[in-house]
């Protein structure tokens, strides 16, 4: 009795499935004009909205705020502001020996500062000087005497000045490599936003102009230069890729069906999916990122199965004989269950992503899900709608459903299958254990450019300024002294050792030289000593007190530290350029620094011990390239 009652059960929820995908395509059917004029006119407001899609200027944030990376991040730029704004341009320091290319260099940097967006530029012919103004008593910042050379003669008189100004060397001129830069900086709010790529299109112009002139070879680099040839090739790329899909899914759709009206229609209706993917993204305030611009290809590929699984069945039915109407009822009642389920499973999938912390892969599981159920409904409402109103298919375009070429195949895997189960088995079995292995041997990592091809004028060029200068990838290193002035009490002991910690990155290869407050104090050593090249070093606990004075008082000079130090002097920073070494070396790199700073800030050598917990600089290492390699290996 109770096995008769669980097949009745059975039976009726089959019954009763059957009974509401019957009433489906009588409705479907029934109403097909009504329900044709709404999804064209969805899709037409689809169509509005995806027009104002917008491709994102931000860096994904690919790890969740709550992260201890993010959360050193943001605190780097809430006390110091973006990172990685300025764009770099190279050119051998030699060619700027001869009094022509030197005023052309200097001509182009006074071109880029009247671009709009451009917040500063320095190069060896903008450079500012420090001198000790003795009848004022003080400190002033002014351009270098003969920075805009007439003659030969005064030209040679300013690079002898210019290679003394040893606070310069290693950012925008570098002695042993024979390499000068042209440093230009970007303001935050533009660095972010569509303008970056037009700031970007006039650097270039203004610079290729002067190298068109001097006939001198010129390197680009810098993250903002990076960032926007990256995502102007993304962006071409996801365009070639969308173009790519409905190319090869028309000439499959025209290779199985032999017939021109299902491949039209069934790319009608995938492109409607596409079209509503992109006026999703737009309706929930979304903008397109490197992740979420893969949407509208897989919307492609993943609806064109449904369309040749319904025309498939509608075709199959009319080689039987069935009348056209009879063709689609049974086309839509066949096909909706193995299409749902496949559907649906695939948006789950999708979906998962939004369980996650990361913006980026929630955008991407959101908008992906939707559109993958959107599509499956246009495939199975439009598909038989359109289909009802052409001609029933003749002959020749129902040749596709001999396929005996593909039936022999087919057949003789089934007969394999059959035959052979225990080999199957072990052939699978075997297989998985070997993948699974594989799986285990897998290590993450990645570079910031790892997208880009080695012979591409980007990595050329990125290795250039690697070679030259050690790097352009912001390295940051936030110094907390947790005391307001905390970084000039105590007789400077935190300059002091800040200049211990750049000596010790000077050790590591993949760095460039640092720049801190340390930097601009040996600068005005410099300058309180009478300028000599020899006295560009850390001041006496005597004269360090002098100077602390001077820049505690001068708000003026106040602006020219303000980078380096936040407005309390509790914290300050270390900046330096990194090359692309990868995630895995920047992971051991930071393994590495980390406790040999810590113990230089707070490991009284003195007394041998530890400072109290209270007294303890609090250390992070951060910076935007970090972020993102941090990425690669979480």
């Amino acid at each position: 009795m109770k096995i008769c009652f669980l097949r009745g059960g059975i039976l009726s929820k089959f019954t009763l499935l059957a009974i509401m995908l019957k009433k489906l395509a009588y409705f479907i059917l029934k109403y097909r004009l009504s329900l044709l004029f709404t999804l064209v006119a969805i899709t037409v407001v689809m169509g509005y909205f995806g027009s104002k899609v917008q491709i994102t200027f931000n860096n994904p944030r690919l790890l969740p705020s709550t992260d201890t990376a993010s959360i050193d991040y943001d605190f780097f730029k809430e006390k110091f502001g973006q990172d990685g704004t300025i764009l770099v341009v190279g050119i051998k320091k030699d060619e700027l020996n001869t009094l022509a290319n030197f005023q052309a260099w200097a001509k182009a940097g006074d071109d880029l500062t009247n671009l709009a967006g451009i917040k500063n530029v320095l190069s060896v012919a903008r450079l500012s000087d420090l001198t000790l103004n003795d009848s004022l008593g003080k400190f002033e910042f002014k351009p270098l005497k003969g920075s805009s050379p007439t003659t030969q003669g005064e030209l040679e008189d300013l690079w002898l000045k210019i290679n003394s100004l040893k606070f310069y060397e290693g950012y925008v001129f570098d002695r042993k490599t024979n390499c000068t830069s042209m440093l230009v900086t970007f303001y935050e709010k533009d660095l972010n936003t569509k303008n970056r790529l037009d700031i970007v299109d006039n650097i270039r112009t203004v610079i290729d102009s002067f190298s068109k002139v001097t006939n001198i070879e010129v390197h680009y680099s810098g993250l903002p230069y990076i960032r926007t040839i990256i995502m102007r090739k993304i962006s071409h790329e996801m365009i070639f890729f969308l173009l790519i899909a409905l190319l090869v899914t028309a000439l499959i759709l025209i290779i199985f069906f032999r017939s021109m009206p299902p491949m039209l229609f069934s790319l009608i209706v995938v492109v409607m999916g596409v079209i509503t993917s992109l006026g999703t993204t737009v309706l929930f305030g979304y903008k397109l990122t490197v992740l979420s611009g893969l949407i509208p290809p897989l919307i492609i590929v993943i609806g064109v199965p449904n369309c040749i699984l319904i025309l498939n069945k509608y075709h199959t039915e009319i080689a039987r004989g069935i009348s056209k109407m009879a063709a689609l009822h049974i086309a839509i009642q066949r096909s909706t269950v193995s299409l749902f389920f496949a559907n649906i499973t695939t948006s789950i999938g999708f979906a998962v992503f939004c369980a996650t912390k990361n913006q980026i892969l929630f955008e991407f599981g959101l908008v992906a899900s939707i559109s993958v159920m959107a599509t499956f409904a246009f495939s199975l409402i439009l598909i038989p709608i359109i289909f009802s109103y052409l001609p029933i298919p003749n002959k020749r375009q129902l040749k596709h459903l001999e396929g005996k070429g593909l039936r022999k195949s087919l057949d003789k895997i089934a007969t394999i299958t059959v035959n052979n189960r225990k080999g199957i088995y072990i052939t699978v079995i075997t297989l998985v254990v070997v993948c699974f292995i594989g799986a285990l041997k897998i290590r993450a990592f990645g570079f910031v450019v790892d997208d880009i091809p080695k012979t591409d004028v980007l990595i050329t060029d990125l290795k250039y300024f690697e070679e030259k200068f050690g790097g352009v990838l912001p390295f940051e290193i936030t110094i907390d002294t947790k005391k307001e002035n905390g970084i000039i009490k105590n007789s400077g002991r935190a300059l002091y050792r800040i200049n211990r910690v750049q000596k010790l990155l000077a050790h590591y290869p993949e760095l460039s030289r640092p720049i801190s407050l340390v930097e601009i104090v040996k600068f005005l050593n410099q300058a309180y000593k009478g300028g000599e090249e020899k006295d560009y070093r850390m001041p006496s606990v005597t004269d360090l007190k002098i100077l602390a004075d001077y820049i505690k008082e001068e708000k003026e000079k106040q602006s020219q530290i303000r980078p380096f130090v936040d407005s309390t002097k509790r914290f300050t920073r270390i900046s330096v350029q990194m090359k692309d070494a990868g995630s895995v070396r920047v992971k051991e790199l930071t393994k590495e620094l980390k406790p040999r700073i810590d113990s230089i800030f707070n490991y009284d050598d003195e007394a041998k011990q530890w400072l109290p917990k209270e007294e303890q600089y609090n250390i992070r290492i951060t910076g935007n390239s970090i972020m993102f390699l941090k990425v690669m290996i979480s």
